[in-house]
């Protein structure tokens, strides 16, 4: 809910009337009391330089044109070297008492700024070679002189130089002194609103990381922030707005870096927020590829193809029906097409916008997991306890002590060192049941003691001989209570009926991404059997499960030749597909 929050305030706050309407050209006379500032974007440009081409009535009909707004890298048809751009801008009305300022931001070159052929002002010191040239700042303001203003057309020209970095002509923009104060101060507040907006995501997720089962997708979801918050810390037009271009360099890289570092963590989100095998492997190779694409292509073709990617996975996702993965691909969606706005220069927030959206859809796909994890988990402690009670009850029914008193007559009779041991184990069997009964997870050597004596205590009963090997077990392992001892007793119940001896294996093993249980016995593997495993005991197995690793466990049963298997995954996170019955 908070980053919903976030986001729409941010909306609220991003499309807010400050700036009025941008235009492009000069097509009909500005009123500055109704627009107080406008970009400029459309520009007849030249190479080379001559001092008259600044004039207002020099002829540059036959330069070409320039939109910036869908050009902004202007090297891709220009080598570096010395341009004239000029505009015509067509002024209406000025409030009184209201001067006029002209902003340059984000614009690589060293230019010379001159209205109607005067010169204004100078960012840098524009020259012929990279040696004779200096870098201006990164923002640079001229007031136009009172005396230079009057309405009708005139010509802006900025003669530019460009040998040390590639031309680029970011945003131009012509209005009030006070109305471009307040964009700047407007950005940077907006800056300011992102970042807690990020910071405050990114403490979320840190918490729901060590609150829920340490889930490794909510710590790369928090990387993927901090990445994102590092990132408009270094943006120059914040922090850096009064350098020069030679001391923010560094940054474009740096700049590249973080959103590589936010690319991958994005990737990483959702590779192990699905089911999907093989993880670290494509993560490694998504890492590699990155790494090299950071050394050799831009940032503009990189961060487009890797989201690229993002939307095949999230598709794949979608495709398998996983929880969660229309929610994200709609995230996704939002950060492209906020990423989109930006980089046409439709809107200068759109990246952020996109970000925030993404983060937003993510909080609530985490949030709706969340909830249904608690609502599982809850109903599984009251399924639990219910059935905890019907199980004691099951081992202390009527028919149970008649049984286990007739082979206890029957034995003083015959055999009285058996009664006896009857007696002593069957006692023995109620006093651990009685010990572990209300506990969540217990020693599993305990849990093995209580089969035992189960096994020992139906070798009076039955007759017979049956035994419990362990193996790949060291004892310390913490289990739910009467979970092996249920399956024991259902192998006993369906598949000796006919046979007088019998073998229980009991194993573990380690998989990649959790651990495995078998319970192997040399039974008949009946269709009774197989068909009872949704009966009270299977019931309370899975309720015991759900309750100590809820949405992350696996039970399958499956007949052999020789007997059957029962199959207890535990996966270090929740297992998607599993639904608890």
């Amino acid at each position: 809910m908070v980053a919903i929050l976030y986001f729409l305030l941010f909306v609220r706050f991003a499309f807010s009337p400050v700036d009025g309407k941008a235009d492009s050209g000069p097509v009909h006379a500005i009123d500055f009391r109704q627009t107080p500032m406008v970009r400029i974007d459309a520009w007849k440009f030249r190479a080379g330089g001559e001092s008259e081409w600044s004039r207002y009535e020099f002829d540059d009909s036959d330069w070409e044109s320039l939109n910036t707004s869908e050009d902004r890298v202007v090297s891709k048809r220009l080598p570096r070297g010395t341009y004239w751009l000029r505009t015509k801008i067509d002024i209406g009305l000025i409030p009184e008492n209201q001067d006029l300022m002209l902003s340059l931001r984000n614009v690589t070159c060293a230019a010379q700024i001159y209205w109607d052929g005067r010169f204004i002002g100078t960012n840098g010191r524009v020259g012929p070679t990279a040696e004779e040239e200096q870098s201006g700042r990164y923002l640079y303001e001229v007031r136009i002189p009172p005396e230079l203003v009057r309405r009708g057309q005139h010509v802006i020209a900025l003669c530019i130089s460009s040998h040390c970095r590639p031309p680029k002509i970011d945003l131009v923009t012509l209005g009030l002194e006070e109305a471009i104060q307040k964009a700047r101060l407007k950005y940077n507040n907006a800056n300011v609103f992102i970042t807690a907006f990020l910071i405050t995501t990114a403490l979320l997720n840190l918490i729901l990381f060590f609150g829920f089962d340490r889930n490794v997708a909510y710590l790369f979801l928090f990387l993927y922030c901090v990445f994102h918050t590092v990132k408009i810390l270094l943006l120059p037009s914040w922090l850096f707005s009064e350098s020069d271009f030679v001391s923010v360099q560094f940054n474009e890289r740096l700049l590249y870096l973080f959103v590589m570092l936010g690319v991958v963590s994005l990737i990483a989100f959702l590779l192990y927020e699905f089911p999907i095998s093989r993880k670290k492997i494509y993560l490694l190779l998504a890492t590699t590829v990155s790494l090299f694409c950071y050394f050799t292509i831009l940032e503009r073709i990189y961060f487009p193809a890797s989201v690229a990617v993002a939307f095949g996975i999230a598709i794949f996702a979608a495709y398998k029906k996983w929880e969660g993965s229309w929610m994200i691909l709609s995230g996704l969606v939002g950060l492209s097409v906020g990423s989109y706005l930006w980089y046409r220069g439709i809107f200068s927030f759109g990246y952020f916008a996109g970000i925030m959206f993404f983060i937003a859809a993510m909080t609530i796909a985490l949030g709706r997991q969340i909830a249904r994890q608690n609502r599982l988990r809850h109903e599984a402690v009251l399924r639990s306890s219910r059935l905890e009670n019907e199980l004691l009850k099951k081992n202390i029914q009527p028919h149970f002590v008649m049984n286990s008193l007739t082979s206890i007559q029957e034995l003083i009779d015959t055999d009285s060192a058996k009664a006896s041991e009857l007696i002593d184990a069957l006692a023995e069997e109620f006093r651990m049941f009685s010990k572990i009964s209300g506990n969540k997870l217990v020693p599993l050597i305990d849990e093995i003691e209580i089969c035992k004596t189960h096994l020992k205590i139906m070798e009076f009963r039955k007759n017979s001989h049956f035994t419990l090997v362990v193996d790949g077990l060291d004892g310390t392992e913490r289990v739910p209570p009467g979970v092996f001892h249920t399956l024991i007793e259902n192998g006993l119940t369906h598949g000796y009926s006919r046979k007088n001896q019998g073998c229980f294996r009991l194993s573990k093993e380690r998989m990649p991404a959790g651990v495995r249980y078998q319970l192997w016995n040399d039974g008949e593997a009946t269709t009774v059997a197989l068909s009872d495993r949704k009966g009270t005991g299977m019931k309370y197995v899975e309720a015991r499960l759900e309750e100590s690793y809820p949405g992350r466990w696996k039970v399958e049963t499956d007949s052999e030749e020789n007997g059957w298997t029962v199959t207890i995954d535990i996966y270090d996170k929740p297992y998607r597909s599993h639904e608890v019955m």
